[in-house]
């Protein structure tokens, strides 16, 4: 007697996806640009979710950039980034975000100060100052007579 039987194979187990990159591209001010890329050995298509670390809202895209504009306020964060496969593999990779306080500003120094020409109540002054930390300067003259120069 032939019998007939049927062979049942079982799918390969699902391999999960692995990150290459997760950084962050730019920064402007308060703004971050992140990029992240991983490779699914089965080919699987890929969701990336991106966790702020700030408490605002999660946001899930499947190209691996986004962008995001934090409070102002200078402090680390970590962003938490998933990639996610659709068969139930999974990466998680973090990634610190600094925004440093900018260090104190410096008062600007006066290089020289000296009167040029004086016509009886009428003076001309030249002055110039150095700033240590490059700002832009402005200058005011207090001529001790209560007038606004």
């Amino acid at each position: 007697m032939v019998g007939q039987f049927q062979v049942q194979r079982s799918p390969p187990p699902n391999r999960p996806p692995h990150f290459e990159v997760a950084e962050v591209l730019s920064t402007d001010g308060f703004e971050i640009l992140m990029a992240a890329r991983a490779v699914d050995p089965d080919g699987d298509l890929l969701t990336y979710t991106f966790d702020w670390g700030d408490g605002s809202d999660i946001e899930s895209n499947g190209g691996g950039f986004a962008n995001h504009v934090y409070p102002e306020a200078f402090r680390d964060y970590v962003v938490t980034i998933t990639v996610e496969d659709g068969e139930g593999g999974s990466e998680r990779t973090q990634v610190d975000v600094r925004f440093p306080a900018p260090e104190p500003n410096q008062d600007p120094v006066i290089d020289a100060a000296q009167v040029i020409n004086r016509d009886g109540f009428e003076v001309v002054v030249a002055a110039s100052a150095v700033d240590p930390d490059d700002d832009a300067l402005v200058y005011f003259f207090d001529w001790g007579d209560g007038s606004d120069t």
